[in-house]
Protein backbone atom coordinates (compact mmCIF):
# COMPACT_ATOMS: atom_id res chain seq x y z
CA UNK A 1 0.00 0.00 0.00
CA UNK A 2 1.42 3.28 -0.61
CA UNK A 3 1.16 6.21 1.22
CA UNK A 4 0.97 10.17 0.28
CA UNK A 5 3.17 12.31 2.14
CA UNK A 6 2.90 15.40 2.74
CA UNK A 7 6.56 17.44 2.07
CA UNK A 8 5.70 20.35 3.84
CA UNK A 9 5.06 18.46 7.46
CA UNK A 10 5.95 14.41 6.51
CA UNK A 11 2.82 13.43 7.72
CA UNK A 12 0.41 10.82 5.99
CA UNK A 13 -2.38 12.65 4.05
CA UNK A 14 -4.22 9.58 3.00
CA UNK A 15 -3.83 5.91 1.46
CA UNK A 16 -3.51 5.39 -1.96
CA UNK A 17 -4.31 1.87 -3.70
CA UNK A 18 -4.00 2.64 -7.52
CA UNK A 19 -0.10 4.21 -6.53
CA UNK A 20 0.86 1.40 -5.28
CA UNK A 21 0.40 -0.72 -8.32
CA UNK A 22 2.15 2.58 -9.86
CA UNK A 23 6.10 1.12 -9.81
CA UNK A 24 4.80 -2.53 -11.23
CA UNK A 25 3.21 -1.13 -14.33
CA UNK A 26 6.28 1.04 -14.91
CA UNK A 27 8.17 -1.91 -14.92
CA UNK A 28 5.95 -3.72 -16.77
CA UNK A 29 5.92 -1.16 -19.58
CA UNK A 30 9.68 -1.07 -19.50
CA UNK A 31 10.16 -4.79 -19.67
CA UNK A 32 7.64 -4.69 -22.98
CA UNK A 33 9.43 -1.91 -24.51
CA UNK A 34 12.89 -3.55 -23.85
CA UNK A 35 11.36 -6.70 -25.19
CA UNK A 36 9.74 -5.34 -28.22
CA UNK A 37 13.31 -2.95 -29.11
CA UNK A 38 15.37 -6.46 -28.50
CA UNK A 39 13.20 -8.22 -31.25
CA UNK A 40 13.30 -4.75 -33.78
CA UNK A 41 16.71 -4.74 -33.46
CA UNK A 42 17.87 -8.39 -33.70
CA UNK A 43 15.50 -8.88 -36.24
CA UNK A 44 17.18 -5.49 -38.63
CA UNK A 45 20.74 -6.68 -37.55
CA UNK A 46 19.60 -10.08 -39.27
CA UNK A 47 18.54 -8.52 -41.95
CA UNK A 48 21.72 -6.56 -42.64
CA UNK A 49 23.91 -10.01 -41.89
CA UNK A 50 22.13 -11.90 -44.56
CA UNK A 51 22.12 -8.50 -46.88
CA UNK A 52 25.83 -8.74 -46.75
CA UNK A 53 25.47 -12.43 -47.40
CA UNK A 54 23.16 -11.93 -50.40
CA UNK A 55 26.05 -9.04 -51.72
CA UNK A 56 28.83 -11.68 -51.26
CA UNK A 57 27.30 -14.54 -52.52
CA UNK A 58 26.42 -12.37 -56.35
CA UNK A 59 29.91 -11.07 -56.33
CA UNK A 60 31.20 -14.28 -55.69
CA UNK A 61 28.88 -15.86 -58.67
CA UNK A 62 29.45 -12.14 -60.68
CA UNK A 63 30.58 -14.25 -63.51
CA UNK A 64 27.54 -16.77 -63.84
CA UNK A 65 25.15 -13.27 -62.96
CA UNK A 66 26.15 -11.48 -66.17
CA UNK A 67 25.97 -14.74 -68.44
CA UNK A 68 22.55 -15.65 -66.67
CA UNK A 69 20.70 -16.17 -70.08
CA UNK A 70 23.42 -18.36 -71.07
CA UNK A 71 23.76 -20.89 -68.53
CA UNK A 72 22.00 -24.12 -68.44
CA UNK A 73 18.85 -24.33 -66.69
CA UNK A 74 20.13 -26.47 -63.54
CA UNK A 75 22.82 -24.09 -63.11
CA UNK A 76 20.64 -21.14 -63.08
CA UNK A 77 17.95 -22.40 -60.65
CA UNK A 78 20.76 -23.14 -58.44
CA UNK A 79 21.83 -19.36 -58.47
CA UNK A 80 18.29 -18.26 -58.07
CA UNK A 81 16.94 -20.55 -55.36
CA UNK A 82 20.39 -19.64 -53.47
CA UNK A 83 20.01 -15.89 -53.87
CA UNK A 84 15.87 -16.64 -53.54
CA UNK A 85 16.33 -18.47 -50.08
CA UNK A 86 18.94 -15.32 -48.45
CA UNK A 87 16.74 -12.62 -49.98
CA UNK A 88 13.29 -14.33 -48.22
CA UNK A 89 14.87 -14.52 -45.20
CA UNK A 90 16.38 -11.16 -45.26
CA UNK A 91 12.98 -10.18 -45.99
CA UNK A 92 11.20 -11.65 -43.47
CA UNK A 93 13.54 -10.33 -40.35
CA UNK A 94 13.22 -7.00 -41.81
CA UNK A 95 9.42 -7.55 -41.98
CA UNK A 96 9.16 -8.77 -38.33
CA UNK A 97 11.87 -6.10 -37.41
CA UNK A 98 9.57 -3.10 -38.82
CA UNK A 99 6.24 -4.50 -37.26
CA UNK A 100 7.91 -4.47 -33.40
CA UNK A 101 9.25 -0.83 -34.21
CA UNK A 102 7.30 2.12 -32.60
CA UNK A 103 3.74 0.62 -33.48
CA UNK A 104 2.20 4.37 -32.89
CA UNK A 105 4.19 5.48 -36.31
CA UNK A 106 3.23 4.96 -39.79
CA UNK A 107 4.53 2.10 -41.43
CA UNK A 108 6.86 3.77 -43.99
CA UNK A 109 8.54 5.12 -40.95
CA UNK A 110 8.94 1.30 -39.23
CA UNK A 111 10.15 0.10 -42.57
CA UNK A 112 12.77 3.10 -42.38
CA UNK A 113 13.82 2.53 -38.88
CA UNK A 114 14.49 -1.52 -39.56
CA UNK A 115 16.57 -0.21 -42.16
CA UNK A 116 18.44 2.07 -41.68
CA UNK A 117 19.20 2.05 -37.65
CA UNK A 118 19.29 -1.99 -37.78
CA UNK A 119 20.24 -3.48 -41.08
CA UNK A 120 22.63 -0.80 -42.62
CA UNK A 121 24.80 -0.39 -39.66
CA UNK A 122 25.26 -4.49 -39.53
CA UNK A 123 26.05 -4.61 -42.98
CA UNK A 124 28.02 -1.50 -43.25
CA UNK A 125 30.25 -2.99 -39.97
CA UNK A 126 30.20 -6.45 -41.00
CA UNK A 127 31.51 -5.48 -44.77
CA UNK A 128 34.24 -2.83 -43.53
CA UNK A 129 35.61 -5.96 -41.91
CA UNK A 130 37.30 -7.94 -44.67
CA UNK A 131 38.28 -4.49 -46.07
CA UNK A 132 40.35 -3.88 -42.95
CA UNK A 133 41.71 -6.77 -42.48
CA UNK A 134 42.72 -7.56 -46.28
CA UNK A 135 43.96 -3.98 -47.16
CA UNK A 136 44.57 -2.80 -50.68
CA UNK A 137 44.37 -6.45 -52.17
CA UNK A 138 40.52 -6.65 -50.91
CA UNK A 139 39.63 -3.40 -51.49
CA UNK A 140 40.89 -3.80 -55.62
CA UNK A 141 39.26 -7.05 -56.04
CA UNK A 142 35.52 -5.57 -55.02
CA UNK A 143 36.16 -2.63 -57.22
CA UNK A 144 37.27 -5.23 -60.01
CA UNK A 145 34.33 -7.57 -59.19
CA UNK A 146 32.08 -4.37 -60.04
CA UNK A 147 33.63 -3.13 -63.07
CA UNK A 148 33.89 -6.19 -64.98
CA UNK A 149 34.66 -4.80 -67.94
CA UNK A 150 31.84 -1.84 -67.46
CA UNK A 151 29.42 -4.17 -67.85
CA UNK A 152 25.96 -1.96 -67.08
CA UNK A 153 24.11 -5.18 -67.42
CA UNK A 154 25.66 -6.60 -64.06
CA UNK A 155 25.56 -3.76 -62.45
CA UNK A 156 21.96 -3.20 -63.19
CA UNK A 157 21.33 -6.58 -61.69
CA UNK A 158 23.37 -6.21 -58.60
CA UNK A 159 21.10 -3.41 -58.08
CA UNK A 160 17.72 -4.38 -58.51
CA UNK A 161 19.27 -7.94 -56.59
CA UNK A 162 19.68 -5.92 -53.27
CA UNK A 163 17.00 -3.47 -54.08
CA UNK A 164 14.44 -6.43 -54.35
CA UNK A 165 15.11 -6.81 -50.74
CA UNK A 166 14.16 -4.22 -48.86
CA UNK A 167 11.18 -3.86 -51.28
CA UNK A 168 9.68 -7.31 -50.12
CA UNK A 169 10.27 -6.78 -46.69
CA UNK A 170 7.93 -3.73 -47.15
CA UNK A 171 5.47 -5.82 -48.87
CA UNK A 172 5.89 -7.98 -46.31
CA UNK A 173 5.14 -6.10 -43.04
CA UNK A 174 2.23 -3.89 -45.11
CA UNK A 175 0.78 -7.41 -45.29
CA UNK A 176 1.53 -8.92 -41.59
CA UNK A 177 0.30 -5.44 -39.97
CA UNK A 178 -2.65 -6.01 -39.65
CA UNK A 179 -1.96 -9.70 -38.57
CA UNK A 180 -0.21 -8.47 -35.55
CA UNK A 181 -2.77 -5.28 -34.59
CA UNK A 182 -5.10 -7.96 -34.49
CA UNK A 183 -3.25 -10.38 -32.06
CA UNK A 184 -2.34 -7.96 -29.84
CA UNK A 185 -6.25 -6.51 -29.60
CA UNK A 186 -7.27 -10.04 -29.01
CA UNK A 187 -3.61 -10.72 -26.01
CA UNK A 188 -5.21 -6.59 -24.61
CA UNK A 189 -8.85 -8.12 -24.41
CA UNK A 190 -8.16 -11.42 -22.97
CA UNK A 191 -5.62 -9.90 -20.06
CA UNK A 192 -8.21 -7.45 -19.70
CA UNK A 193 -10.55 -10.18 -18.96
CA UNK A 194 -8.73 -12.37 -16.78
CA UNK A 195 -7.81 -9.34 -14.76
CA UNK A 196 -11.88 -8.56 -14.60
CA UNK A 197 -11.96 -12.24 -13.16
CA UNK A 198 -9.77 -11.81 -10.68
CA UNK A 199 -10.88 -8.64 -9.38
CA UNK A 200 -14.08 -10.38 -9.18
CA UNK A 201 -13.02 -13.35 -7.24
CA UNK A 202 -11.21 -11.17 -4.98
CA UNK A 203 -13.93 -8.85 -4.56
CA UNK A 204 -16.19 -12.35 -3.74
CA UNK A 205 -13.83 -13.39 -0.89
Amino acid sequence: MWVAVCPRCGFAVRWNPRGSRAPLRIWARTRTLNVRLGIAMSGAMAAGLISFAVMALLLDRRRDLAILETLSAPRRRELLSIYAMFAVSAAVCAAVSAIAFAPHRSMAVRIACAWLLGAAPMTLSVSLFPLMVGGRSTVGEVFDALRLGGDRIFLARIFLACAAIPLASALLAYALAPLQSRLTRFAARSFRRAQTLNNTGLQQV
